[in-house]
């Protein structure tokens, strides 16, 4: 996904995740790294930087999370994270446009939303370099951590 990515647990003590929209913002340089060609398009953000690109038809409904990485920057390590850490972290990653929770009423059960997906699967902390030259070892060692 790109910004925004639709969550959800089931009875059956799954977490799911939604395809989000077939487009992605990426830079002129996320593109060249990704072997993309970097696409100049009406949609472009205003400071001119950021193109749509899209991505695919994407999977036609939810599939099972596996996952969550925490993304920050810095050099190349990654370590799970547990307990109130865990959800600490993912909530704080999980409310990045905090508008979009709704209203205060509604805050409880984001953040319920939030310990169910941190009980139901693995949380990490993912730090990279801001290299693209470095992708492949990051993508390398999030498949290495998966359980």
């Amino acid at each position: 996904s790109d910004d925004l990515t639709r969550l959800e647990t089931t009875a059956e003590a799954r977490a799911l995740v939604w395809p989000s929209a077939p487009d992605v913002k990426l830079t002129p340089q996320a593109a060249r790294a990704t072997g993309l060609p970097a696409q100049s398009s009406p949609a472009a953000l205003p400071d001119g930087k950021l193109r749509f690109q899209p991505s695919g038809p994407g999977a036609a409904g939810p599939l099972s999370l596996g996952a969550v990485y925490i993304l920050r920057w810095g050099a190349l390590s990654i370590r799970r994270l547990a307990g109130l850490e865990a959800v600490e972290g993912f909530l704080a990653a999980a409310t990045f446009r905090p508008q979009l929770v709704g209203e205060p009423s509604e805050l409880a059960d984001h953040w319920q939303m939030g310990i169910e997906i941190v009980r139901r699967v693995p949380v990490f902390e993912l730090i990279r370099p801001r290299d693209w030259g470095s992708a492949d070892d990051a993508i390398a060692l999030c498949l290495e951590s998966m359980p």
